[in-house]
């Protein structure tokens, strides 16, 4: 158990917010803006005129299937769809919530060094639901939670 937590501390250690979409994240692009906060975290930032009264919310984290042992197979996959169940803000599911709002388009991915969430379209119009998206990005950066989760999940298969 000890190394499931630790491959969770490794996956959670490098994490970058990026609000731009279909563009290399680099410093040549016009307009792009980026900053890092106290905590380490990356941002990047990009108004694109093609995407006028609606944000895309990536979260990119610099960690994938690598950072597993032998023993850990399929563990970052199986982290990235534990984010869309509940979490801290969200109990009753990010997926429930998401859909509720009349936003179908969210995605993920992890690969070799990289795990990828997406939640498209979110109208800029609409305060309270684009502080709400980054509320669950907030959640899926919470080490404490991920811990609990996977404490919870290994227990459960434990007992059944």
């Amino acid at each position: 158990m000890n190394r499931n937590i630790n491959f969770i501390r490794r996956i959670l250690g490098v994490i970058a917010i990026s609000i731009a979409w279909g563009h290399p994240l680099n410093a040549q692009i016009e307009n792009l803006k980026h900053g890092k906060l106290d905590n380490g975290l990356s941002y990047y930032i990009m108004k694109d005129d093609n995407f006028k009264d609606e944000v895309h919310f990536f979260l990119y984290q610099n960690v994938g299937a690598i950072l597993e042992n032998d023993d850990q197979n399929g563990l970052a996959h199986y982290l990235e769809h534990m984010a869309f169940n509940s979490t801290k803000h969200f109990p009753n599911g990010v997926m429930n919530f998401l859909r509720k709002n009349g936003l179908y388009g969210f995605d993920a991915h992890t690969g070799t060094n990289e795990t990828q969430y997406a939640v498209y379209s979110v109208p800029t119009t609409n305060k309270p639901l684009t502080d709400s998206v980054l509320l669950i990005l907030k959640d899926w950066c919470n080490k404490y939670y991920w811990k609990r989760k996977i404490t919870q999940e290994i227990s459960s298969k434990r007992h059944s």
